[in-house]
């Protein structure tokens, strides 16, 4: 029961000398409501108080640091190239205390590698592995001390056969012979025509 009052005080106080006053209008429900100012993980005390009188109510309550989730990105290697030496990179969101980056790479016939690279300050990581035999490679990065991870398949492929040219047709004799006596014609042909 606000009798004639239509507003309530409010003040809040908080972490580091923090003070914020705000006057909310009662509502014809007797509610009200009033948007106060971004703050700062901390606990806090408001106290409202009904305008020109001593009814008052006290609440204490936290503000919460957000939430931060890590994440980390690992690009595909591709299709490689017999022994070649895959580059792994990618990059990583809100690491929390970890500086590094663990890589398992599996592969064909119980093939293991385990890498650990250090992030650079830009939050990207790359470092390349030993050269791979031919088959199929999976690669799994994780922020190191977490379960955060990426996996990416990808293959190792061996070169192409080298092309064999086709074999030229031998001639047989009687092709030979045909062909010596095709071209001595056309050699008498020119001659007579340049006498002519």
């Amino acid at each position: 029961d606000p009798g004639t009052n239509t507003t309530v005080d409010l003040q809040i106080t908080g972490p580091n000398g923090y003070t914020e006053t705000l006057q909310a209008t009662i509502q014809p429900d007797n509610s009200y409501s009033s948007q106060g100012a971004a703050l700062q993980p901390g606990t806090y005390t408001i106290i409202a108080t009904i305008t020109g009188t001593t009814i008052t109510q006290t609440q204490v309550f936290e503000v919460l640091p957000p939430v931060v989730v890590p994440a980390i990105t690992l690009t595909n290697p591709g299709n490689l190239p017999a022994n070649a030496t895959p580059t792994y990179k990618g990059t990583v969101q809100n690491p929390g205390s970890s500086s590094t980056v663990d890589l398992v790479i599996t592969g064909p016939g119980g093939y293991s590698e385990t890498i650990q690279t250090a992030l650079n300050p830009d939050l990207t990581y790359n470092v390349t592995g030993a050269a791979l035999p031919v088959g199929q490679y999976s690669v799994t990065a994780t922020i190191t001390g977490t379960s955060v991870s990426q996996t990416e398949i990808f293959q190792v492929t061996a070169p192409p056969p080298p092309s064999t040219p086709a074999p030229v047709p031998a001639l047989s004799t009687w092709g030979l012979i045909s062909l010596s006596l095709m071209l001595a014609v056309l050699g008498l042909v020119r001659r007579c025509r340049r006498q002519i």
